[in-house]
């Protein structure tokens, strides 16, 4: 009998913890819109969809990065009046050929992307698919490439306008070794998020930066001719 109790309090202790953990998820991913995880592309409100596909505006401009120079886009945010950094989004001069560019997109193609709508979440043992309830519509793939990772590591500091260290004292430790790499066919769309903060634990391939946390997501195009984003 004892041990039937244990159990079911392990158990419903398990539940209460998952129930945390996924609001926690569910916020990052909605930022703060109310998620129904069963949705789907075509079930999808008009008004939702208004904010999945922002209309080029004024809010949109044409950068010049022929110089190389990083600019600063968003300014950065943080708690309180102190922020993390003095930009929030940053564009930097072209990081990959337009030969290392190509050579993305074949070897995406040849491993086959998976079409869905899913984030990758990382769980106790590795990478889950996650439902995101149609925030998300796209094809992609995750890679590990640590050769890639030291390669864009030192493009970013070749640029000279990484940010050394952060407000908080924390400074720049490097790339993870994975990436997502995504295809967008007319139509498809990742609607307006925030990533979330992953831990580098011991036991993944990434020695050199555990127990480091992310802060900034690196987002390299390997094209350049579509409408819209």
């Amino acid at each position: 009998m004892a041990q039937s109790i244990a159990r079911g309090v392990a158990a419903q202790f398990r539940r209460c913890y998952d129930d945390i953990e996924r609001r926690l998820v569910d916020a990052e991913i909605s930022n703060g819109w109310h998620i129904d995880l069963n949705a789907t592309p075509s079930t999808l409100t008009t008004a939702d969809r208004a904010r999945f596909a922002l209309a080029p505006d004024a809010a949109y401009r044409t950068l010049d990065l022929s110089d190389g120079e990083w600019q600063g886009l968003v300014p950065g945010v943080g708690k309180g009046s102190v922020a993390l950094s003095p930009w929030a989004v940053w564009a930097t001069g072209r990081l990959l050929s337009a030969e290392e560019c190509q050579g993305w997109i074949s070897r995406a193609e040849s491993l086959e992307l998976e079409e869905g709508d899913f984030i990758f979440k990382q769980g106790k043992s590795n990478y889950e698919r996650m439902s995101t309830g149609a925030r998300r519509h796209s094809q992609t793939l995750l890679i590990s490439d640590i050769a890639f990772a030291e390669t864009i590591r030192a493009r970013l500091l070749a640029e000279g306008g990484l940010p050394a260290e952060l407000a908080d004292g924390r400074n720049f430790r490097g790339v993870r070794t994975n990436f997502l790499l995504s295809k967008y066919m007319p139509g498809q769309y990742f609607a307006p998020h925030f990533d979330g903060c992953n831990v580098v634990r011991e036991d993944v391939t990434d020695g050199a930066l555990h127990g480091c946390a992310s802060a900034f997501t690196c987002v390299l195009y390997l094209s350049d001719d579509f409408q819209g984003g």
